[in-house]
């Protein structure tokens, strides 16, 4: 049996957000050394938030809401943009760009405990299926990874990180589901609410903000970040969560890393082994398990 429209709606914008967090990591590469990675996710959203802004005022919204329901967009920002985002940066630097890869992998698992526990709903055989596959295959398409005692302050972090977006995600699908606000105004508030969280930690960290903004490329790679990424990625994610539910988005999020090296591949000539491969048939595998499942 095929899919509802709306519910394929929602898969096409998942695998939209998909595509572009995709294509963020490329452009993040280059900024990374001009800029701190705190410092490219607040110039990100500040640049974001004027437009958000001004797209919600078009779209009919006052950007004037009661305090206590902007409290809670606030500190879904701060929770699943700005401490998510600067979490998963330290992961890497403790433990590797690779092994926070096959963390991220972990999100879907993640995400049945609310399920199971929280919502009380059973997950189908094809999303076990679909879990299993994309874990394994991630793994196997990051090569394989050697666990270190050393490593287990970053692999904490990590989970902690993966937490947070689960969180920033349920968030997200609640306050849609209910139909409570329009989404571009959920997110004006959820960026400022980020950027009200990361001033003060660059404000510790005492790094001059202003220096790379001289340079035409790093300028350029921020509007792509607070436009694409920060803007239209997010507002997919909004779409796409008020037609499925969390852990299906965050299955098929499994396919970043699938873009990702495509996209090294083709721009930087990094070849993928016959291992990778494997690993990345595997999360295809998954998620088109996932998407014939009419529980999605």
């Amino acid at each position: 049996m095929m899919p509802e429209k709306s519910t394929l709606a929602g898969c096409a914008a998942a695998y939209g957000a998909v595509l572009i967090w995709s294509a963020s990591y490329t452009v993040k590469a280059p900024l990374l050394q001009y800029l701190s990675a705190t410092e490219v996710v607040f110039l990100q959203y500040l640049f974001a938030i004027p437009l958000l802004g001004l797209l919600a005022v078009r779209q009919g919204a006052r950007l004037r809401i009661p305090l206590r329901q902007a409290a809670g967009f606030l500190c879904s920002g701060m929770l699943g943009i700005a401490l998510y985002q600067v979490l998963v940066n330290t992961g890497i630097g403790m433990v590797g760009s690779v092994l926070a890869t096959v963390f991220s992998g972990l999100i879907p698992s993640m995400c049945l405990v609310p399920e199971l526990l929280l919502f009380h709903k059973k997950a189908t055989r094809a999303q076990i299926v679909s879990i299993l596959a994309s874990v394994l295959g991630i793994f196997l398409a990051v090569g394989g990874v050697n666990l270190d005692p050393a490593s287990l302050p970053g692999c904490l972090i990590l989970l902690v990180s993966n937490a947070f977006w689960i969180f920033f995600c349920y968030f997200n699908s609640r306050i849609q589901g209910a139909a409570t606000v329009q989404g571009t105004l959920l997110l004006f508030y959820q960026a400022l609410g980020a950027e009200l969280i990361l001033l003060p930690i660059l404000v510790l960290q005492g790094d001059p903000l202003w220096d790379g903004l001289a340079r035409v490329d790093v300028l350029g790679g921020l509007l792509f970040l607070a436009v694409v990424n920060g803007v239209a990625a997010y507002l997919l994610l909004q779409f796409a969560l008020r037609r499925i539910n969390v852990l299906s988005y965050n299955l098929i999020n499994n396919l970043i890393p699938v873009i990702t090296a495509v996209l090294d591949y083709l721009l930087w000539g990094r070849a993928i082994s016959v291992v990778q491969m494997c690993g990345i048939l595997l999360i295809i595998f998954s998620v088109v398990a996932l998407s014939r499942d009419r529980a999605v």
